[in-house]
Parts: C-alpha cells; structure tokens; sequence
C-alpha cells in the first residue's frame, strides 16, 4: 500500500525536479499519471487497474525520460 509507494513517488519526484526544478506539481502529477502503466502484469496475467485505485503502476524510468526528453526538445 501506501507505506511503500508514499516515498518511491516522493523519489521520483526528486528525481524529476533534478532535471527540470522548473516543473509545477500539476505538471509532475500529469508527468506521473501519464506515464503509470495501466495494466499490471503477473504471473502471465494481466489484469486492469480497478477503477478509483489511482492511475497505475508508478513507473520511475518512463517519468524521468520524459522529463529528459521534453528538456532536449525545449533546448532543442
């Protein structure tokens, strides 16, 4: 539960405000939830995230990637 996922997201946060300390938190949420893989997959099954129960599976190296890519792009 949340004991667990409380300081990974709070990681990953850090971590994408080293890349970019520009970022608003409605900006880091998008970046989060954008990036959470929807379907968590097990023991060769998938099953779909159940409604209400956020927007996925916090994936850490999606979310600083696209902080590293839209940093590339801005300085193009």
């Amino acid at each position: 539960g949340t004991s667990l996922a409380a300081p990974q997201v709070a990681g990953t946060i850090a971590m994408i405000q080293s890349i970019n300390p520009d970022l608003t938190a409605a900006e880091i949420k998008d970046i989060l939830q954008s990036t959470a893989d929807k379907v968590i997959n097990g023991r060769n099954m998938s099953t779909p995230i159940p409604e209400g129960m956020g927007a996925g599976m916090l994936r850490v190296d999606l979310a600083v990637l696209k902080v590293i890519n839209d940093m590339r792009i801005k300085k193009g």
